[in-house]
């Protein structure tokens, strides 16, 4: 056949010497002879199946074909008959040919029942529709009086051809089911190229009488096609046949009837901003085969199933952190210092406290208690706020606790733990708990460096790689991390900020799903920062800083995708090994802050920046931004 199911071949059916290699076969023709009851007990059906009916003989010719054959019910509808003629009727008497022989009624072109057309008829007793679809019968357009369908080489003595005219080398309208069925086999043949042979002919003709429109549209201008006896299963409906019937799943087994699927819908392998471009990058031309519920494959880009939870700064974040200054914070009675801070991320608001009460003022031990925000908590003595600690960033809302302890002059150790939840995909929140050490020590007057190491634990996530449904579950991943900061006078009005951190997470991969194994993570993140006062005025304040948040270095994953399935139902399963997880870009924010004193009462701040490959992705325009603050203190 030509046209849009090129690659499908359609045969004339001719019983006793049939092309095998036929997708499926038309029988646009009936015989002379009414069925004259569908009751499998009763003598007539019994007269049909004897081996020397000449139906029988058609009925075992077209089984031992093993091809669908869609045949025309017949135009005697005038005469009243309600079932269809052989060999369309044959399905009837016939069991083993259930599923294969299609027969097909005609509607006018408004999808009314067309009254030359024979019903479909009741379905026998012994029916099974679950293997067998709703009906072996269903409605096709074949043509009012008048119109019909173009056809060529017309037979002066063919009744169904019913409009005047042609001979046998022109052309000329026809109605009847022997237009109807064509119909229903080009239906065929584009279902059957629409799912790539992923299903076999039987399939294809369950599908076809399953999607078929069965409801009652006569308030639509249409036909009721919920009447049994004449429309059978209803009326062909190609856009449901190559649509999905229920809901679609992803199979991680090797058989659609091993019963491993997961919803398609819940299908998802969500991914922090530290991950960038890098699924997307290589997932970008793959495919993955979903299937509904009568086992057809649907295919989707396999990279739509990946999704980035951006953790960038919003512009008004970005502003919140170029322009805050300093609260003062309110000194207790026991001589600790305590700090309340309001902050809003989206709609809600978030109220932050930090209480620092010394312990031992002579070994000037402190104790810090923290609640709220944790992912910009200052745990360690040299987390810079506006760096938000890449790493605990994970721990989201929480509870923290934190001290240090002078060791001697010049040296100072620092301790930190948080425990928290971040809501990283569909808002489910996942737990993760961390905890730092930093050792502090002047090693030259005026310049402090600090080391730090600390780890974090996280269910079914690691560094916001969250599979989900048919991807599988995490376990508990595990991240180190160590990092160095330095804080130095460079001149009198200058000072030197460097913050620089390494990770390395190991995966608890699970053991059934998409994602089959994953190598550990290496990551990074820093940030440099030139902090001057008294630049060009008197109390003035100038900041410029470049920096990387958290961006994965290093680690690979494979995957084990479902692409298609044979048409006796096993899954054809594809491999993709040595994914990379590093992403393309490297995200790198350029800023500047000044903030000069108006005023004794007012202070005027601005910033700009400039963020290159936004989100570690090469396909990221370069942002730029400017911002400005005036501050009235009353």
């Amino acid at each position: 056949i030509a046209g849009v199911a090129a690659p499908v071949s359609l045969q004339a059916a001719y019983f006793e010497n049939a092309p095998k290699e036929a997708d499926v076969y038309n029988y646009s023709h009936s015989s002379v002879t009414m069925v004259k009851s569908n009751d499998l007990s009763s003598d007539y059906a019994k007269e049909i199946q004897k081996s020397d009916n000449p139906f029988y003989r058609i009925a075992k010719a077209i089984e031992k074909m093993g091809t669908p054959f869609i045949s025309s019910a017949g135009n005697s509808g005038k005469d009243g008959e309600v079932l269809p003629r052989f060999p369309a009727a044959l399905p009837l008497f016939f069991p083993n040919l259930r599923g294969q022989v299609l027969a097909v009624t005609a509607t006018k072109d408004d999808g009314q029942r067309a009254s030359y057309a024979n019903g479909c008829g009741e379905l026998p007793s012994d029916w099974d529709a679950a293997q067998h679809g709703r009906h072996y019968c269903l409605a096709a357009p074949g043509g009012d009086e008048g119109s019909g369908f173009l056809v060529a080489g017309r037979k002066e003595d063919d009744e169904s051809l019913v409009s005047g005219g042609g001979q046998n080398d022109e052309y000329d309208r026809a109605i009847g089911t022997s237009l109807s069925a064509p119909v229903v086999t080009g239906a065929f043949a584009i279902v059957k190229e629409w799912f790539r042979n992923n299903v076999n002919g039987r399939q294809i003709i369950l599908r076809l009488v399953n999607t078929a429109d069965n409801e009652d549209r006569r308030g639509e201008g249409g036909g009721d096609y919920s009447d049994v006896v004449f429309y059978g299963a209803g009326l062909l409906d190609l856009d449901a046949a190559i649509s999905p019937v229920g809901n679609t799943s992803v199979s991680a087994a090797g058989n659609m009837n091993d019963g491993i699927v997961y919803d398609f819908d819940a299908t998802s392998l969500s991914v922090s901003a530290a991950f960038g471009d890098a699924l997307q990058r290589a997932l970008q031309t793959r495919e993955i085969a979903a299937f509904d519920e009568l086992g057809a494959p649907f295919w989707h880009p396999l990279a739509s199933l990946t999704a980035t939870i951006s953790n960038r700064e919003t512009l008004r974040k970005r502003q919140a952190r170029l322009l805050e200054r300093d609260d003062a914070p309110v000194e207790t009675a026991f001589g600790g210092r305590l700090a309340l801070a309001s902050t809003r991320t989206g709609p809600s608001e978030q109220i932050d406290m930090s209480l620092r009460q010394p312990v031992d003022s002579i070994a000037q031990t402190e104790l810090l208690l923290t609640a709220g925000d944790l992912s910009t908590a200052p745990l360690g003595l040299h987390d810079d706020k506006s760096f938000a600690h890449p790493y605990l960033h994970f721990a989201g809302e929480g509870v923290g606790l934190g001290g240090s302890l002078q060791l001697g002059a010049g040296r100072l150790a620092a301790m930190g733990f948080t425990s928290g939840s971040a809501s990283v995909s569909r808002d489910i929140p996942v737990e993760a708990r961390g905890g730092l050490i930093e050792y502090a020590l002047e090693p030259f007057a005026g310049v402090e460096l600090g080391v730090q190491a600390g780890a974090m634990m996280e269910e079914s996530r690691a560094l916001g790689l969250l599979p989900e449904g048919g991807f599988g579950a995490l376990g508990e991943s595990s991240t180190a991390f160590a990092g160095v900061s330095l804080d130095g006078s460079l001149e009198d009005s200058w000072r030197f900020r460097a913050s620089m951190l390494f990770g390395r997470t190991n995966l608890d991969t699970p053991p059934v799903g998409l994602l089959a194994t994953s190598s550990s993570l290496a990551s990074s993140a820093f940030r440099f920062a030139l902090e001057g006062s008294d630049v060009l005025l008197d109390a003035d304040r100038m900041d410029v800083f470049v920096a990387q948040p958290l961006r994965i270095e290093g680690g690979e994953a494979d995957f084990v995708i479902p692409v298609a399935r044979t048409p006796a139902g096993s899954i054809t399963r594809e491999r993709i090994s040595g994914v990379s997880l590093e992403p393309g870009g490297r995200e790198l924010e350029f800023g500047a802050r000044y903030e000069m004193q108006v005023r004794e009462d007012v202070i005027a701040t601005g910033g700009v920046g400039i963020v290159h490959e936004g989100g570690h992705s090469k396909r990221q325009e370069t942002e730029f931004y400017g911002l400005a603050n005036l501050r009235i203190d009353f």
